[in-house]
């Protein structure tokens, strides 16, 4: 597994990206901008491991470019042994990575200070903005409008991921 390597961003360049992204659905431009001067985007080689289930996490990644697996383990008391299962995988292509399921991942972070529920791992070369939790709440603090878009974009997701698990659990029954 490689590391991952921080890179420049010009914030010129970014905050017209951000628009394409759902994670900003709805917020105006002068708030784009607040969060474009918190975020650092990391670029990650092939099978990196970005977080591990079961650790605790500060930071919501949005998609750029490349290709997350997220995986979660369950247990299976039958068998006695543990198995992953692939919960969902994003894809990006650098140009208007929109997907209904969400571009983004981690968010759970900043809903509860519960262990991340999800390991994910990068399937080919990644480039992701990172969004520190502490950073993202100061800014709520001052801009309730940014809070609220960003909330309801989550909500939205989380109950389009929920459907479809529990699609998937009516297709396997």
């Amino acid at each position: 597994m490689g590391e991952r390597a921080e890179k420049k961003i010009d914030l010129s360049v970014l905050i017209p990206q951000m628009s394409s992204k759902m994670f900003f659905t709805g917020i105006p431009a002068p708030s784009l901008k607040k969060v474009a001067e918190i975020i650092k985007v990391y670029e990650y080689p092939e099978d990196t491991l970005i977080f591990e289930e079961g650790e605790y996490g500060d930071t919501v990644f949005v998609l750029e470019e490349g290709c997350v697996e997220l995986r979660q383990t369950y247990r299976d008391e039958l068998r006695g042994s543990e198995h992953a299962c692939l919960m969902e995988v994003i894809e990006g292509t650098g140009e208007n990575t929109f997907c209904e399921m969400g571009d983004f991942f981690g968010e759970m972070c900043l809903l509860d200070l519960e262990p991340r529920s999800l390991k994910a791992l990068t399937r080919s070369r990644t480039i992701v903005w990172e969004i520190n939790r502490d950073d993202l709440y100061w800014l709520f603090g001052n801009d309730k409008e940014l809070q609220l878009q960003i909330l309801l974009t989550i909500a939205r997701v989380l109950s389009r991921r929920l459907n479809a698990l529990s699609g998937l659990k009516r297709e396997r029954s």
